[in-house]
């Protein structure tokens, strides 16, 4: 074995462990590739095998000197460039580890001293997507990623107090303290990716960090080339090495540092039917929710925050992070093709579990005009994302059986009646038990809690006179809406409970979230005004819902204006679980993570937008389709109608005549959301048996 691969593991080991306070992110893992530059450079300007490692190199620019210890890069007198070498992996790369061994020569005066690696995407190259990372003889740098059209953005973070700028090559790079380093003395480069996030260090001899890099979110994927450049020093380089990189529970990120580097358990509820007129903390006077209420005043309530006039599509939304008329096919159903959230969070190390009401495989009876082109169609929950499942709604819509008294549920592929039982007790229960058993392992928790409450139909709940009666607890009455919702709290109340008893309430993000407005069989008041649910209808108390977030000691208490919507959920979460927003996801949503953590975002939603067409489905032939975009003030429908609304309660008041400067800027502002969002088409128009209707 050679000397250098001796050394890699005492290396590895020491510069792991001195760097734990910097914050470093990866564990090291297997050497997938390791070049010692023992026979000299490579011949300029071809792909050279190495060895029988299935990898290329090529070089390019610039001229290469074989000395004692490796190679050195000298500037090309005849155009001014120094060398450059590529190395193009055979296969896709995930998280990983690349470290560059060099040296400075001497002192020069000739120009700037550096060496650089660099991990790009080909194929996103002239969108600037490249993660490197610098040694520089005079000062540090950290991974670049930034190029200018990021800097005009402001994107540039974190923003140390005493930092060190330098352009170069069109991006900017900042450093957290002058390197120091010392000619004839060797040094190992680190660039670490994971997560989409990238980390940058130098490491002398003895496995001390002698500079470390602020933490950067990688603009590239390690899945193309590795190339290493010289700049114009005098440096030799000795020993290349690429890693397989873990995640580390040390990795601490700027806006999650309160949480000690781990990456939140999620329990993410989901209300059924029920808008933001029916809480206390939004101004509600009809119900009692104390519980839902406490976690308002001690977390982030948004006022501005959106969904869906119906449950299937915000839960189409919600899963996919996709506006409607992108995936849209019929109601009750989700396209088997889509990726969840829950995937999204499985992906990302995450154990999930989902508990509540699915309807979204299959919804028609079988005598409904053309049932059987969409019986069965949609995405069964086995496939879905969740490592365990225990859901409602049985796959075939006349067998679906109870979701309050004496519940029927699918729990993990088996059919179970809880005779005598309620149905969302067995699904706290069920989280609790979940919670409980995964508590321990290394890996976080999400979990999807959809409740069926307050949906009709209005039976009695266990708190109810008239549960005591088994025999009237099928009674359906509006009557029983104010004892659904003091319930719906009380369970809210108790997943806050179970979370303290299992010591993981300050380890657990709660999300309290609704898919549409209030049924429209109750009336409401809020402020001092009765507001008639709106579920099912584009009006504001359709769509305008409640979200609350509580995480304490992470998440201050506070009240946030900026507009959400069930498509921002995919990026929050993902952010949330260090996992990066691919492209090729085309989520519509963007994170609302910053707001979390008491940040103002930088790009906060300047509009919210809706398509909505829950036909073809079952009961849906009373419905048509509603196309608008919203703000703050302001709403605008495809059909010209353009509606103030009001601040504080789930009104709007169409806008006639001569519109003043202010509501003429709106309207032109969301006319041109609508426009651009509408361009790549929308599904045809189908009556609510799905044959089409001509436009």
């Amino acid at each position: 074995m050679s000397p250098l691969k001796l050394l890699l593991p005492l290396l590895l080991g020491t510069a792991f462990l001195t760097s734990q306070s910097f914050g470093q992110l990866a564990v090291p893992g297997d050497v997938l590739f390791e070049e010692t530059f023992a026979d000299g450079p490579f011949p300029r300007g071809q792909n050279t095998p190495v060895r029988d490692t299935g990898w290329v190199a090529r070089t390019t620019f610039g001229n290469w000197v074989k000395t004692d210890a490796g190679i050195e890069g000298t500037i090309n007198p005849d155009d001014g460039h120094t060398p450059v070498i590529a190395f193009t992996p055979p296969a896709e790369l995930e998280d990983l580890i690349v470290e560059l061994e060099f040296r400075f020569v001497d002192e020069a005066d000739d120009g700037k001293q550096s060496v650089r690696i660099a991990v790009d995407n080909r194929e996103a190259i002239e969108k600037g997507h490249v993660c490197s990372a610098w040694a520089n003889w005079d000062n540090d740098f950290v991974p670049t990623g930034l190029t200018l059209e990021h800097i005009y953005k402001d994107e540039v973070f974190p923003k140390p107090e005493k930092k060190w700028l330098q352009w170069r090559d069109n991006r900017i790079t900042i450093g957290n303290k002058p390197a120091g380093y010392e000619a004839g003395k060797w040094y190992t480069l680190r660039l670490e990716m994971i997560d989409g996030r990238a980390l940058s260090t130098v490491i002398d001899e003895q496995g001390n960090s002698v500079t470390v890099s602020g933490e950067l979110r990688a603009f590239a994927t390690p899945k193309s080339k590795i190339s290493l450049t010289t700049g114009t020093s005098r440096h030799e380089l000795r020993a290349f090495r690429v890693i397989a990189a873990a995640a580390n529970e040390n990795w601490t990120d700027a806006r999650t540092e309160p949480t000690n580097g781990k990456r939140p358990n999620i329990i993410l509820i989901l209300a059924d039917d029920i808008g933001v007129e029916a809480f206390n903390c939004y101004g509600g006077e009809d119900y009692e929710t104390p519980r839902i209420d406490e976690l308002a005043a001690t977390g982030l309530k948004f006022t501005h925050a959106y969904s869906q006039p119906l449950c299937t599509p915000t839960r189409v939304q919600i899963m996919t992070g996709k506006y409607n008329h992108r995936n849209w096919t019929y109601f009750g159903i989700l396209d088997p093709k889509e990726t969840t959230f829950g995937h999204r969070m499985q992906a990302a190390g995450y154990t999930t579990f989902i508990a509540g009401k699915w309807q979204l495989q299959s919804y028609d009876p079988p005598d409904w005009p053309n049932a059987e082109r969409r019986r069965g169609t949609g995405m069964k929950v086995a496939d879905s994302g969740f490592d365990e499942y225990s859901l409602f709604h049985a796959w075939e819509t006349e067998d679906k059986g109870s979701r309050y008294p004496d519940p029927k549920m699918d729990n993990n592929g088996t059919i179970e009646t809880f005779e005598g039982k309620y149905g969302e007790d067995i699904w706290v229960e069920k989280i609790a038990d979940f919670m409980e058993r995964n508590k321990d392992s290394n890996k976080p928790m999400f979990v999807y809690y959809p409740m069926a409450l307050p949906h009709w139909p209005f039976n009695p709940t266990p708190d109810s006179e008239a549960w005591e009666d088994p025999s009237r607890r099928y009674e359906e009455d509006t009557a029983f809406f104010p004892d659904m919702m003091t319930y719906m709290d009380t369970l809210v109340g108790q997943l806050v409970d179970n979370l303290e008893e299992q010591g993981l309430r300050e380890d657990t993000l709660v999300i309290f979230y609704s898919d549409n407005g209030t049924d429209r069989r109750i009336t409401s008041t809020m402020n001092g005004v009765e507001i008639q649910g709106g579920k099912a209808y584009p009006i504001q108390s359709g769509v305008r819902v409640p979200l609350i977030a509580s995480w304490p000691g992470t998440i201050e208490p506070a009240v946030c204006e900026d507009l959400v919507d069930a498509s921002d959920f995919v990026p929050t979460l993902a952010e949330l679980a260090r996992l990066k927003v691919e492209d090729w996801w085309e989520t519509d949503g963007q994170s609302f993570v910053p707001q979390l953590f008491g940040k103002a975002h930088t790009s906060p939603r300047e509009s919210i937008f809706c398509w909505y067409d829950p036909r073809p489905g079952w009961d849906k032939e009373k419905f048509d389709r509603s196309v608008f975009a919203l703000d703050k003030a302001y709403k605008k429908y495809r059909d010209g109608r353009l509606m103030k609304i009001d601040p504080l309660i789930p009104v709007e008041t169409e806008i006639t005549g001569e519109l003043d400067a202010e509501a003429e800027a709106a309207d032109a502002k969301l006319s041109a959301v609508i426009k651009e969002l509408m361009k790549g088409g929308e599904p045809p128009l189908v009556d609510a048996y799905g044959d089409p209707i001509e436009e």
